[in-house]
């Protein structure tokens, strides 16, 4: 980590690890330990559990993906997809 400015994790789909449990005490540590880990910027997409949004909610700002942009832009990627496919 020490060559670079900053670094992105992503964790796609918290909520089918297992034990769920490991993994949010990494990212806690991550999160809590700036001076070790304060290059890190971190990015993690759940399902809403509480379990999960107990221990979230305390280390990261939540950005819910039910909302009207979402909903628009999977509309509209849906719609181009049916309209250039020679199958449809």
């Amino acid at each position: 980590m020490q060559l670079f400015d900053n670094v992105f994790i992503v964790v796609d789909a918290l909520d089918e690890s297992q034990p769920r449990e490991n993994l949010l005490d990494i990212l806690q540590i991550i999160v809590n330990d700036y001076v070790r880990f304060g290059k890190i910027k971190l990015l993690a997409t759940s399902w809403e559990y509480v379990s999960i949004k107990r221990v979230m909610l305390r280390i990261l700002t939540p950005l819910s993906m039910s909302n009207s942009f979402v909903v628009e832009d999977i509309r509209r990627y849906v719609a181009a997809c049916v309209q250039s496919s020679t199958v449809f």
